[in-house]
């Protein structure tokens, strides 16, 4: 969680660095900060909100594309799952609107599972985790890790161009 923040940090201070710059140097800070995002695991990505000849605002939107969570073939691993993330942000499985893959590389599956939470300040009140299951065949089992805040701040970046 301290690294998603600190690359959220990093990021905004680029953004403030590159504020004046040509849009092609703001697409550049913009990629670096997604795959600073990636590599931290964070379930967020910087994507285009709005455009104009004047700006360009980019905010955090859930990461993957929506499709359906490997752990559903496992009963035990999908209860387990959802076990760790009522344990970790309060989450029952009935407040789970989407799942998105990220990506599924084995023996690493990614996904970003959203999250609808009245708590929320994200737009649409969505929350959203990472994610990490590390499928053990051979010794039989899968380790699962969650990133992500359980209720993290809407931020917004603008660039002028």
């Amino acid at each position: 969680m301290k690294i998603i923040k600190y690359n959220i940090v990093t990021f905004a201070m680029a953004v403030t660095l590159a504020g004046c710059s040509a849009s092609g140097t703001n697409y550049s800070v913009v990629q670096k900060a997604n795959f600073k995002l990636e590599k931290s695991n964070s379930p967020y990505r910087l994507t285009l909100k709005n455009k104009s000849e004047d700006y360009s605002t980019y905010t955090l939107k859930p990461a993957g594309k929506i499709g359906d969570t490997i752990a559903e073939s496992s009963p035990t691993l999908l209860r387990d799952i959802n076990k760790e993330i009522q344990l970790k942000c309060g989450f029952r499985h009935k407040e789970l609107t989407e799942i998105r893959i990220v990506s599924y590389e084995q023996p690493e599956f990614h996904e970003v599972w959203v999250y609808k939470s009245k708590q929320s300040l994200m737009p649409k009140n969505q929350i959203a985790l990472s994610v990490i299951l590390i499928a053990y065949p051979d010794a039989g089992g899968t380790d699962i890790y969650l990133y992500g805040e359980c209720n993290p701040e809407p931020k917004e970046f603008t660039f002028q161009v």
